[in-house]
């Protein structure tokens, strides 16, 4: 599987990192400093449905017209998405803009508690069973949690940007 961290840059999600798994069929569906409109892919999606609803809704009219491009995207479904999201704990994107790729995203929050960046994971869809995104979304919710209290503890320790 392939493991992907996108943060948000204003109403995108920026890809920063990709680590790709040992299976020998890979879905590399980003590349690194690629940019896509928040609520297209796993990642975007769940910083998307992470956000509070105004600013999810003014979001979602910002990026309606760029939508189309990935798989015929709406702004109705990328709102039923970030609900069905909130609903299941995880963003799971499955065929939708790659075909034959399900991938499931969940999102960390800064010290401020706003949705910056997530973390998600994509593979086949064959491998990707319910049992599976069940067990893949524990695991990034378990590293979410490692991402924010790394975070906070570089705001206490006086970090900031580009320096230490």
């Amino acid at each position: 599987d392939t493991v992907y961290l996108v943060i948000r840059s204003g109403f995108d999600a920026v890809c920063m990192h990709r680590i790709e798994g040992s299976f020998p069929i890979r879905a590399l569906v980003l590349e690194v400093g690629s940019r896509r409109p928040l609520g297209v892919g796993a990642g975007g999606l769940a910083i998307l449905a992470a956000i509070g609803l105004q600013e999810q809704e003014e979001v979602i009219e910002r990026v309606a017209p760029q939508l189309d491009a990935f798989g015929h995207l709406t702004a109705q479904s990328a709102s039923e998405a970030c609900a069905a999201a909130r609903a299941r704990g995880a963003a799971v994107i499955e065929g939708t803009i790659n075909f034959g790729v399900t991938a499931v995203g969940h999102p960390f929050r800064d010290g401020m508690g706003q949705a910056v960046g997530a973390l998600s994971v994509a593979a086949l869809s064959q491998r990707m069973t319910n049992q599976r995104i069940q067990a893949i979304a524990g695991q990034l919710r378990e590293a979410c949690t490692e991402v924010e209290m790394r975070l906070r503890s570089q705001r206490r320790l006086g970090w900031t940007a580009g320096r230490q």
